[in-house]
This record gives structure tokens, sequence and C-alpha cells, in this order.
């Protein structure tokens, strides 16, 4: 099979090692333990500079995002730098893309439901919702309905 130019890295391009950075939380550790703080703190300052049209999620989305699964490893430092600058950066929320123009209601409804999916925060509402419905029908002596399919 032949390398297609398009997807194939150029002889003298480095890839190896930076192959394993494909999140901004990964990416974050290691220039945090590379490099030190104030190497992590220019690089989110260049991401800052360069970011001006963000993703559906926002960047602010991202940091916090980022900055949790740090967290979850107990690589503290690092987080508080990302949430650090989360607190300036841009919400998805404010993105209005331009063919959502005069609809900015419905897509900041939209754009709710999508970041609490993407947070797990929508599974968690659903199951309270369905826990108090069962809990109500069984105290007005409703029988439970069957989890059988």
């Amino acid at each position: 099979m032949k390398a297609i130019q398009t997807n194939s890295p150029r002889e003298d391009e480095d890839t190896g090692e930076f192959a394993c950075f494909d999140t901004l939380d990964s990416l974050a550790a290691y220039m945090h333990h590379q490099y030190g703080e104030e190497m992590l703190r220019e690089l989110l300052k260049l991401f800052a500079k360069h970011d001006e049209s963000t993703s559906s999620y926002g960047r602010r989305e991202h940091l916090d995002d980022a900055a949790s699964e740090l967290e979850k490893r107990h690589l503290d430092k690092p987080a508080a730098i990302l949430r650090e600058f989360a607190l300036t950066a841009r919400s998805g929320i404010e993105n209005v893309p331009d063919y959502w123009r005069g609809k900015e209601d419905h897509w900041r409804r939209n754009w709710i439901t999508r970041r609490k999916m993407q947070t797990g925060e929508l599974k968690r509402e659903l199951r309270r919702e369905y826990a108090e419905r069962d809990r109500q029908s069984q105290t007005n002596g409703h029988k439970p309905p069957s989890h059988k399919h």
C-alpha cells in the first residue's frame, strides 16, 4: 500500500513522542512536568490568541474539562492553571453560529442540552426524575413498572 501524502508525516517530522498528546489535559500535564508552570502559561496564552473561532463547546468548557481530568489524576497544579485561564475564556454558549441568527434562544437550549449530555449531567437528571416518579407511584399505591423487556 502506498503512503498518502496528506496523512503521512514528512520524513523530517518528529511525531513519535508527541503522538500521545491528543487531548488538552495530556498536553498540559506533559508541559507542566517537563517545562514548568511558566511554559504552560505561555502555551495557554498562545492558544487564547490563536483561538478566535471556537468549537461548539467553546474554550472555557475545554479548559474546565481538561482541568477535571487532571484533578482525577491528582495533578492539581496544572489543573489550577487551566481553571485560572478558564475564568477569562469565552464559553461555547456565547458563540452563536451565523446560521442560527434570529434563533438564539433555540441555539442556547440546544447547546445546554448537548453540554449536559457531554458532562453526564443529563443522565443524572433523568435518573433522579425517574426515581422521584417511581417513589410517588409507590406512595400512591400504584404497582411499580416492570423493568423486564
